[in-house]
């Protein structure tokens, strides 16, 4: 199997690889790195004879994933995509696969085994781009949660209730200190 590994921007992957990257990309994710491979028999009537298909790869990492898309180089209208999150990636290393040649093989907690078919010459320079990326990724700090904000018509609907709470005190239906007890469980829900 012959494969041939481009180092390129995301802009100039091919378009059919692009889009079925943007499947699983985040918006607004930064782009790493990207390359694009072509992997191939090494006669042109090789897949005939048992070898893999001809294929097209797109191996991109974001700042959150790494996404490896490709697409039939016969059978245009089949396409597949996968994708890991950075900080589910538990190892990276580099493979030989009989059939399919040199690969990178991407280790996720719980998500199996996600492979990148890549040229010798491109292997490593590809593990290191992705070893940096999970680096950053995992020293990202969590993001904190913060309490939902009320909104207006939480406000309102809290307003309305503390109302016929007092209304219920003016009519004498409760005593003072079950409104005072009330009125701190609703203000207690925001």
């Amino acid at each position: 199997m012959g494969i041939k590994t481009k180092e390129c921007t995301y802009d100039d992957l091919r378009p059919h690889l692009r889009r079925l990257v943007e499947r699983h990309r985040i918006e607004d994710d930064p782009v790493l790195y990207c390359c694009d491979v072509s992997a191939a028999p090494n006669h042109w009537l090789g897949y005939l004879w048992g070898n893999p298909e001809p294929y097209d790869y797109a191996h991109v990492v974001t700042a959150h994933k790494i996404i490896s898309a490709r697409r039939s180089k016969i059978y245009h209208s089949i396409g597949s995509v996968s994708s890991l999150d950075l900080v589910d990636i538990v190892a990276i290393e580099p493979a030989l696969d009989p059939r399919y040649g040199h690969m990178i093989a991407v280790h996720g907690e719980g998500a199996g085994v996600l492979q990148c078919p890549i040229s010798q010459e491109a292997q490593a320079r590809l593990i290191e781009e992705l070893e940096a990326a999970v680096a950053a990724a995992k020293s990202m700090p969590e993001p904190e949660l913060l309490p939902p904000q009320p909104t207006e018509e939480t406000a309102a609907a809290v307003t309305d209730r503390l109302q016929r709470l007092d209304a219920l005190l003016s009519q004498g239906a409760i005593t003072a200190e079950e409104h005072q007890q009330r009125r701190q469980a609703i203000l207690a829900e925001l």
